[in-house]
């Protein structure tokens, strides 16, 4: 038998400690070879295989490790880490409830316990967890903040909030929970809160990088492109070839400061594996960035970047059809509402993406007593749990209300312009009889335009990046459309793209008056709103309203060819 080497486990900690985990692992193989299966050096050895993505070789270290210390809980605590990475969820669960009847309060078993139930998708169970955790270290904030994550998952906005200011008020100087509340008021619709909270957490650590990318998207929310220009400037002076910082940069740079980054942005997307996500954002990029600039390749780029991201996320127009079915026998067997609910009146507005809901929006939204939220996902949320709980309508309604963001006390009515809610009209309608639906109707084929040059990296809208896929989409919302008018008539008002560029003062007119509230002339100068537009169209709704963007495909029916030949002409008879 060969003689101990103890030079043999001092390099293995020492490999360790420098982070060389290949070199870590080796050492320990040999180590364990030598001196036989050390606690220490089954710890190092699962620990390397796990920094290198080895999780079923780390699995079987730990659970050596565990057969050689049964009593000590780290090991308990390595073999369970091990199962959830190698997705054993089911036994992780197992595991992590039998070594908490033996160390009830350790914290480090209660965090795996929250990591199981999350991984196993048990949000109620997660809540539970995360709530059995904070009775035992009820100061750690980063589990307060872990619970306003499982709470918004929840859909409970209240104890999310809730949550998040406590979190940051136990760690003030902690930045990844500065980041975490000051998201979570910029998508609720708190933008000067968050924009607070950014600026605090920068004055303490001013290269964060979450805290200044979530600052450039916050000033490119509320029009001022050359601060998020700085902002990204900020990141890129750290980090050159940041991803994000190189792509928010391309949207907003003029000519001059768009040539200097064509090179990078290059650079920049060959460094990153062909087809992965951040390869199609960086491939939009560079065809914003030379378009900006003029370059005749913008085209092909942008052609690129459209197949790239249809070949990662195609698109299931049969999941379509069938949620429309199960939309239509929802509202069927909900029973409509028959009060008015009390507060200010909802607004819905909805359309195709692209089709001007952003514009509708900001011109309510610039009337003194009408609140414009954005694009909310509340409704689709609120839905969704009625069609799994078999919710009624008065039920739907409720949930949908108790997760908006706080209402000013004079408004007379909000607007949610998700576009996507065209799903959702009838149960929007059975359960708020005073909603007001306003659907945004513009040319296809300038929608279709407007879709191709946009990256949108949701499975939601994959079929924008094909124009035939586009055609079949257009031609299911028509089909939808026509559905929901039969069932509810003139409680869906259409609203015309162009007849709302064109004729702005008389559309506001029927707008205010949709909404119950006398005309007002702010109405005339939507891009004056100081508010916060976290779309696609955060620059456009910027300029004052004009009829450019009219016809545009004119000039591109070859290019439109699919589309043409995919729209079903008894749906788009306008065509």
């Amino acid at each position: 038998m060969a003689r101990p080497n103890p030079d043999l486990t001092l390099k293995t900690q020492r490999a360790f400690a420098e982070g060389r985990f290949a070199a870590c692992l080796k050492a320990a193989r040999a180590a364990i070879k030598a001196n036989g299966a050390q606690p220490v050096l089954l710890t190092l050895a699962g620990l390397s295989c796990a920094n290198l993505g080895q999780h079923s070789e780390a699995l079987r270290f730990f659970t050596q490790l565990v057969k050689t210390s049964p009593n000590d809980p780290a090991a308990r605590q390595n073999r369970i880490q091990a199962l959830l990475s190698t997705g054993d969820t089911k036994r992780a669960l197992t595991e992590v409830e039998a070594a908490l009847a033996r160390w009830p309060d350790m914290p480090a078993l209660l965090r795996l316990r929250i990591n199981a139930c999350l991984a196993a998708e048990d949000l109620a169970a997660a809540r539970t967890a995360v709530d059995a955790a904070i009775s035992v270290t009820p100061q750690d904030a980063v589990l307060h903040g872990l619970r306003a994550q499982i709470a918004l998952d929840n859909r409970d906005n209240a104890a999310a909030l809730d949550s998040l200011e406590t979190a940051v008020t136990l760690a003030p100087n902690n930045p990844d929970l500065r980041l975490q509340y000051a998201e979570y008021l910029l998508e609720h619709a708190n933008p000067d809160q968050a924009g607070d909270q950014i600026e605090t957490g920068l004055q303490a650590f001013p290269d964060h990088i979450g805290l200044c990318l979530l600052q450039a998207r916050l000033y490119g929310a509320i029009g001022q492109p050359q601060m998020a220009s700085t902002a990204y400037a900020r990141i890129l002076a750290q980090i050159p070839t940041h991803p994000i910082a190189l792509n928010g940069m391309a949207y907003t740079a003029d000519a001059q400061a768009a040539a200097l980054l064509l090179e990078p942005l290059k650079s920049a997307a060959d460094a990153e594996k062909r087809g992965s996500p951040l390869h199609v954002l960086l491939t939009f990029a560079l065809a914003r960035a030379e378009r900006t600039v003029g370059a005749p390749e913008a085209a092909k780029t942008l052609a690129s970047g459209n197949r790239l991201a249809a070949r990662a996320m195609p698109y299931d127009a049969k999941a379509e059809v069938a949620e429309h079915r199960e939309m239509l026998d929802l509202t069927d067997a909900m029973t409509p509402v028959t009060a008015s609910c009390r507060g200010p009146v909802p607004v819905f507005v909805v359309g195709l993406i692209r089709s001007g809901t952003s514009l509708c929006e900001q011109v309510m939204a610039a009337h003194p007593q009408i609140t414009g939220f954005g694009e909310l996902t509340q409704m689709g949320n609120a839905v969704r749990s009625a069609l799994r709980d078999d919710t009624q309508a008065h039920d739907l309604a409720a949930t949908y209300l108790s997760a908006l963001p706080a209402l000013p006390t004079d408004a007379t009515a909000f607007v949610d312009k998700m576009p996507e809610n065209f799903r959702f009209i009838g149960p929007i309608l059975r359960a708020f009889p005073n909603a007001v639906v306003i659907e945004m109707q513009r040319d296809p084929r300038d929608v279709a335009l407007s879709m191709w040059d946009s990256l949108f990296p949701t499975t939601a809208h994959a079929y924008a990046n094909d124009f035939a896929w586009m055609a079949q989409h257009m031609n299911h919302y028509a089909r939808v459309m026509a559905d929901w008018r039969a069932a509810f008539g003139d409680r869906i008002h259409a609203m015309r793209y162009s007849e709302l560029v064109t004729d702005l003062d008389g559309t506001s007119h029927r707008l205010a008056e949709l909404c119950g509230v006398p005309w007002d002339s702010a109405m005339l100068n939507p891009q004056d709103v100081n508010r916060p537009v976290l779309t696609a169209s955060s620059q456009q709704v910027r300029a004052p309203v004009h009829t450019r963007s009219l016809g545009r495909w004119q000039g591109h029916t070859e290019q439109l060819a699919p589309l043409l030949a995919g729209l079903d002409r008894t749906l788009w008879p306008e065509l």
